[in-house]
């Protein structure tokens, strides 16, 4: 992955889609719309639909990663790191322990996002420890132009999805074996069974409400254009190394990172933004935080991709993301 890509003064290019790969970082640009090839049967957009917002309620789904010597809480409404169940606290610890008692490396920490439209005026989304207001909510956006969101996605939506890539290469190992004549898979692979999330996995967004027919990432094992783990697909881990960072644009399909992955999907039009008061920009963020378990100070660390989509009609111009965070250590 290019960090240093991400940030800096640079214009972004024209696209509809900026993917950025994080742990904390400033970026300024502009997002427009404009289709890559991957997001594939995206209905034309109209210029005259006019935005609004949902009656979505806030987000209450959590996960943690919890791969390697981290333990890091992710909400899926923009904030993570935080436990705000009970008497609240950090929800980032390291060394990572079984009875949750070793010291906070961080507090908490929130995605923000901000920029002026053609007529000048501000657009904002951004959370801080959700106790006042908030701005984002689960879900994907239409691509009518429209960027709206109905309340049964936002509830369908308010979730994670949580990989492994060994379980990814493990899939396909099968796969390969049940298509090769030399290879028998009930010797090679007895009582294999594809992981459950793997039948839940959110590959395809429904067209029938004009959204992207392409949502999570996933390998087309028998390249049908159609999500099917039973016939080999599975969440698409770049499991060959065939992605190179250097070279790769930000129009092009961005695959599952880490050895654990959680992917989640969400969008600042959900309902009005009592957080900031800010206009809605008609953001859909697809998210993950995933970790690698090595023998070095990666293991230490926890890293976090959000490509965004702006599914809106309106360039965000002078545009501004970043995350921001407070930081402990708190000693139990």
């Amino acid at each position: 992955m290019n960090h240093t890509a991400m940030t800096g003064n640079q214009p972004m290019p024209t696209t509809r889609i900026f993917a950025a790969a994080v742990f904390a970082f400033l970026a300024f640009g502009q997002l427009t719309a404009r289709q890559p090839d991957w997001r594939a049967n995206r209905p034309a957009g109209s210029a005259t639909v006019q935005a609004k917002a949902a009656g979505c309620s806030p987000s209450t789904a959590r996960d943690e990663l919890d791969f390697n010597n981290v333990r890091a809480l992710i909400e899926t409404g923009g904030n993570m790191w935080q436990n705000r169940t009970g008497a609240g606290g950090p929800g980032y610890e390291v060394p990572r322990t079984e009875d949750r008692s070793g010291p906070d490396a961080l507090f908490a920490g929130s995605l923000w996002m901000g920029g002026y439209s053609p007529d000048n005026q501000l657009k904002l989304a951004g959370v801080r420890f959700r106790q006042v207001g908030n701005d984002f909510w689960p879900g994907p956006l239409t691509n009518d132009g429209s960027a709206s969101v109905e309340a049964n996605v936002c509830l369908a939506y308010d979730r994670t999805w949580k990989t492994l890539r060994q379980d990814a290469e493990l899939h396909r190992a099968f796969h390969r074996c049940r298509l090769d004549p030399e290879c028998d898979e009930s010797v090679e692979f007895p009582n294999y069974g594809a992981p459950t999330i793997y039948s839940e996995w959110p590959a395809h967004g429904d067209v029938s409400l004009n959204q992207d027919y392409n949502l999570a990432p996933y390998f087309d094992f028998d390249a049908n254009d159609e999500y099917d783990p039973d016939e080999g697909d599975y969440p698409k881990y770049d499991l060959d190394g065939n992605i190179d960072c250097k070279t790769k644009k930000r129009e092009d399909e961005v695959p599952l990172f880490g050895d654990q992955n959680i992917w989640w999907v969400f969008n600042d039009k959900g309902n009005a933004h009592t957080e900031t008061g800010g206009l809605p920009i008609g953001m859909e963020i697809r998210a993950q935080a995933f970790a690698f378990s090595t023998n070095d100070a990666v293991n230490n660390m926890t890293f976090y991709n959000y490509v965004l989509i702006n599914q809106g009609t309106q360039t965000v111009a002078e545009h501004v993301l970043r995350t921001v965070g407070g930081r402990g250590p708190r000693l139990r």
